[in-house]
């Protein structure tokens, strides 16, 4: 899924009406109407305004807890890697390979030094960073003066664990996660 193509706002999508209404009192109030349901478009707008935009939740620290633990996750169709790098802390990355967009990772797995892409071999170390590139330069040459590793890294998603709970913010536009987080504390 990629953002929001249509640049849709949420009047474009549903009688607003209808969404007003949940915050009625609680005798007048009802839940949101049936299209926040089975819409596409409600559901790519949802996901850019409240899960890409916003600090939101995909799982817990604990459920990677050895260096080198990875999983992969979905938020809404985004493809993610959540891991535990060698300094013991949790990381979020995209889960694709810079090289042709290849899924890095289907299933949770504990890595021993690299990340290894299933289709050319691409490899990156436990901080992301593109470590290996098999034959890019021919056959059995795996250098190329033409190409700059440095700018294929996996992409980091800008990541915070409070209370074991993985926090993440997609689009890494949200206020700074203690400041988030004050009325919960």
């Amino acid at each position: 899924m990629s953002e929001n193509p249509k640049n849709l706002t949420l009047s474009d999508i549903l009688d607003v009406e209808k969404i007003k209404v949940v915050n009625n009192p609680i005798e007048q109030a009802h839940g949101l109407p049936n299209e926040c349901y089975t819409s596409p478009d409600y559901l790519m707008y949802e996901r850019e305004k409240v899960f890409a935009d916003k600090w939101c939740v995909i799982g817990v620290a604990s459920s990677v807890p050895n260096v080198g633990d990875a999983k992969p996750y979905s938020l809404l169709g985004i493809p993610l890697i959540i891991w535990r790098d060698k300094e013991k802390k949790i990381r979020v990355f995209h889960n694709v390979c810079s090289h042709r967009g290849f899924k890095l990772l289907d299933k949770p797995c504990s890595l021993k030094n690299v990340l290894r892409c299933p289709y050319h071999s691409w490899s990156y170390d436990f901080g992301g960073k593109l470590i290996a590139t098999p034959n890019i330069g021919g056959m059995n040459i795996h250098e190329s003066e033409k190409f700059d590793k440095t700018k294929s890294d996996l992409k980091e998603v800008r990541t915070t664990v409070w209370m074991d709970i993985i926090f993440v913010n997609i689009h890494n536009n949200e206020i700074e996660f203690n400041e988030y987080v004050k009325p919960l504390e």
